[in-house]
């Protein structure tokens, strides 16, 4: 595992980038390149294995996955109208939903704890966000990565039935992104070190 660059950082996300206003475009290039640790890059989807498809599995496996969330979040926001800023905010919430994973745990607890270690993050990193209302956006995009895990979540943040629309769909998103059975054009996606 080397020190990648800064273009193969965002080279990772390039599609999602674009798809983004500027705004939040420059707010995931900043954490892309100022928050997201490097063992994020190169960890598998999940640390057992058992969770995600093959795809997801090995070196770089976390990226699959997150592109394959932010493919179906985008399915989602294409479906319901949203705004190209609400849009905006769900894809930078794709992206961030998992860097709270490390690649070895000690217990479950730790693994499950992983969506409030990247809410966190995200509220730590408030000054990166250079939209029009950065506290606020930091606070939503937070709250969104807090319950992607919906019931299986950490305790406190799995009650669906209290979730706004956008964590619901967020939430869907990471389910169907790590069922084995369904396949997304994402799944081939080249790694840029590789």
């Amino acid at each position: 595992m080397g020190k990648l660059t800064n273009e193969q950082r965002l080279a990772c996300f390039e599609w999602e980038l674009l798809q983004m206003t500027q705004e939040y475009r420059d707010t995931a290039r900043n954490f892309l390149l100022k928050v997201v640790p490097e063992e994020f890059f190169f960890a598998p989807a999940s640390s057992t294995g058992t969770h995600h498809p093959m795809c997801a599995r090995g070196e770089g496996g976390l990226i699959i996955h997150t592109k394959r969330v932010c493919y179906f979040v985008h399915q989602f926001c294409e479906a319901l109208g949203f705004s190209k800023e609400e849009y905006s905010s769900m894809l930078l919430a794709g992206i961030l939903h998992d860097i709270g994973k490390k690649k070895k745990y000690k217990n479950g607890k730790e693994y499950e704890d992983h969506p409030l270690i990247a809410a966190d993050l995200v509220v730590k990193n408030a000054d990166l966000f250079v939209t029009k209302h950065p506290k606020e956006d930091a606070l939503k995009v937070a709250d969104l990565i807090r319950t992607h895990m919906g019931r299986w979540g950490p305790p406190g943040h799995t009650k669906i039935s209290d979730f706004s629309l956008e964590q619901i769909l967020l939430f869907l998103a990471d389910f169907l992104a790590s069922r084995k059975q369904c396949g997304t054009f994402i799944d081939d996606f080249k790694l840029p070190w590789k």
